[in-house]
């Protein structure tokens, strides 16, 4: 089994949400929902990494990395290449914004991140981003931007200085336009949440949150942001606004 991506379940929960379509939109939102968790629980072991007993792997499965399931076995590999940034690399595909669900579990992304540039490396020590090929360097650096922002900024300020391969024009953009972002708004708060389908609520390391809010609607609606259970904000949304509120 390969995974289904996020993104087309994103793209069904917007979709929704532009037509005013509920189910649709619901559909969208349990499927993004579903598939992210199994994306961390099964494709990544993030629950289980540290602590065998909330792992779904068998303990006598040595990779860090599951790229594929079948019915009779799982494994680290691709159809196309046993190298492992594509192994892993597969996962981080394709990177834009959809991808923040990486910033739940920061430090196993981090961990996975290291995993990959050791094997990569292989023999000649921990590959590095001035040498990381610039094709599969962008989709590494872009992931590593939902997990390790500020380190990734500083990166590509390099790597554009230095011209290496990640910091080509063809490259450089999406994981420069998710780096910054991230470094600006923080990485998804699992403490926090609204009641809009359509936003999200980020928290940065000084603890200082950020709910980012979306109407596609035609109509001004209501919204409530909470933060461990409690409610911490409430007001009405402009129609086709989208807004950035901080939160104390």
């Amino acid at each position: 089994m390969e995974k289904l991506r996020p993104i087309e379940l994103v793209a069904e929960l917007f979709l929704g949400a532009a037509l005013g379509n509920q189910e649709m939109m619901a559909t969208g939102a349990m499927g993004y929902s579903i598939e992210t968790e199994a994306v961390h629980e099964y494709w990544n072991n993030a629950y289980g990494w540290k602590n065998s007993e909330q792992s779904n792997w068998s303990p006598n499965y040595e990779p860090t990395i599951c790229s594929v399931m079948r019915d009779r076995d799982m494994g680290a590999w691709t159809w196309f290449s046993g190298e492992p940034i594509h192994i892993y690399g597969i996962q981080w595909l394709p990177a834009w914004t959809h991808m923040n669900y990486f910033g739940a579990h920061a430090e196993h992304s981090i961990f996975q991140l290291n995993q990959m540039l050791e094997k990569q490396g292989k023999d000649q020590g921990k590959m590095t981003w001035e040498k990381i090929d610039g094709d599969w360097g962008q989709v590494t650096a872009a992931y590593a931007a939902f997990c390790q922002p500020d380190e990734i900024c500083k990166v590509l300020d390099e790597a554009i200085e230095k011209k290496w391969g990640i910091s080509t024009p063809k490259h450089a953009g999406i994981p420069y336009y998710l780096a910054h972002a991230s470094r600006a708004y923080g990485l998804i708060d699992k403490e926090a949440y609204t009641d809009l389908p359509t936003s999200v609520v980020f928290k940065k390391p000084d603890g200082k949150r950020t709910a980012l809010v979306y109407n596609l609607s035609n109509n001004p609606r209501s919204v409530t942001v909470y933060v461990r259970g409690e409610e911490v904000l409430k007001g009405n949304l402009p129609a086709k606004m989208l807004m950035a509120v901080p939160l104390r």
